[in-house]
């Protein structure tokens, strides 16, 4: 767990400023299809060593796809409510999702690394996987309607 949330935190900084420079959508892919490569490599893991040194390298690829995802939302959304919402929604799901992996993960990860192959799922190779996650994201969803009672 360690080695995985070093480097995920480690990239946060650096993938931001290179989104700027390079693009979010090219590195958006290329953080998930890391994150997704890895995810298959740590599936078939045998050493304790190994498994940390893949983790490590999963990292990066998570590092790499939260800023350009938080940089999509930023500029989909114009400023005001349903940008707070959104980026409400996105803090509160990236806060659980670590809680709950973490919990989850340590308990599935004692049994067999083999649980790691849920992540490959995540960067399959659909032609517009970016875009339909986004549409999936962004679009009016009914979530959206009762969280404008939250926030008003």
């Amino acid at each position: 767990m360690s080695a995985y949330t070093l480097a995920f935190a480690g990239c946060l900084v650096l993938a931001g400023r290179l989104g700027d420079i390079l693009g979010h959508r090219p590195l958006f892919l290329l953080g998930l299809t890391w994150f997704s490569l890895w995810s298959l490599i740590i599936g078939w893991t045998n050493t304790p060593v190994f498994l940390s040194l893949s983790r490590a390298l999963q990292g990066i690829g998570a590092g790499l796809t939260i800023p350009s995802a938080l940089a999509t939302l930023t500029t989909t959304f114009p400023p005001g409510p349903r940008r707070n919402q959104a980026l409400a929604v996105f803090g509160a799901c990236g806060a659980s999702g670590m809680v709950v992996g973490t919990l989850v993960g340590g308990a599935l990860g004692d049994v067999r690394p083999m649980y790691f192959f849920i992540g490959v799922g995540n960067g399959r190779g659909k032609k517009n996987s970016y875009d339909q996650e986004l549409t999936v994201c962004v679009s009016p969803h009914p979530c959206f309607s009762s969280l404008d009672r939250l926030f008003v």
